[in-house]
């Protein structure tokens, strides 16, 4: 694309591995609590943005 999109890069894999836990003590501890799960997400910034990136 022209000029390039700038996007969040979300950790997928972490973000997966929690919910998979998460469901598991759901399914075998009838355990539904809410949780808080911080995650790091990147910002990954590129010209759609309207800045100039050297």
């Amino acid at each position: 694309m022209d000029p390039p999109l700038t996007t969040v890069n979300l950790p997928g894999f972490d973000i997966g591995k929690n919910v998979a836990s998460l469901l598991i003590n759901i399914i075998e501890k009838n355990e539904n609590k809410n949780k808080k799960i911080i995650l790091e997400a990147h910002m990954v910034i590129r010209r759609s943005c309207g800045c100039n990136l050297i």
